[in-house]
């Protein structure tokens, strides 16, 4: 792994020495895809915009991965940092429990996020966040309806355990949320581009 974060940290310094925008999406695909290549996973396989399903590169030594780009963020009232990223669009199921079949399907074996702390940005820090993580479980979720300020108008689906906070929204096709306590992250490197 050692050699891997340096493969990425020396592509995340020349991003930034073209661009003061952060290395995210499909960007952070190619990036990783082209660091596991150098460190000898030659088997490695990507198809940059596909927008696949689940893993984005396959047949990684790690496994098939899902590249994530992510946001960390303190809550204080929960004394908690979480890792927040977006996941599939699951409009084309009608009903929860649809949905809740095809969240149940693995569709990766793990995470490679490269997350970023907004106010860290703010300040000028160019710092990232390499969070390694398995595929997450959303089998045993009690989902509930949320909704709109008004109370009556549902805007999507809710569901929590003692590792993530999930939410589907219906205005953006109904598309899956998920906040990750950072306990529950198996390993976080900390890159900062100087």
């Amino acid at each position: 792994m050692k050699k891997l974060i340096e493969e990425i940290e020396r592509r995340l310094t020349s991003h930034h020495d073209l661009y003061d925008s952060p290395c995210n999406g499909i960007l952070w695909e190619e990036v990783l895809l082209k660091s596991l290549v150098a460190t000898g996973d030659k088997n490695a396989s990507w198809e940059g915009g596909s927008h696949k399903i689940g893993a984005d590169i396959t047949k990684s030594k790690y496994g098939d991965i899902s590249c994530k780009s992510g946001a960390k963020n303190y809550i204080k009232k929960e004394d908690t940092t979480y890792l927040s990223i977006s996941g599939s669009r699951t409009g084309k199921y009608e009903t929860i429990e649809e949905k809740k079949v095809f969240l149940a399907t693995k569709h990766e074996d793990v995470y490679f996020c490269l997350a970023r702390n907004d106010k860290e940005w703010k300040r000028g820090e160019k710092k990232y966040y390499f969070c390694v993580f398995k595929s997450l479980d959303y089998t045993g979720l009690e989902w509930e309806e949320s909704f709109k300020r008004d109370g009556k108008t549902i805007s999507g689906w809710k569901a929590s355990n003692e590792r993530m906070k999930v939410k589907i929204i219906k205005k953006n096709s109904d598309q899956l949320w998920t906040e990750l306590k950072e306990d529950y992250i198996d390993e976080e490197y900390p890159i900062t581009i100087r």
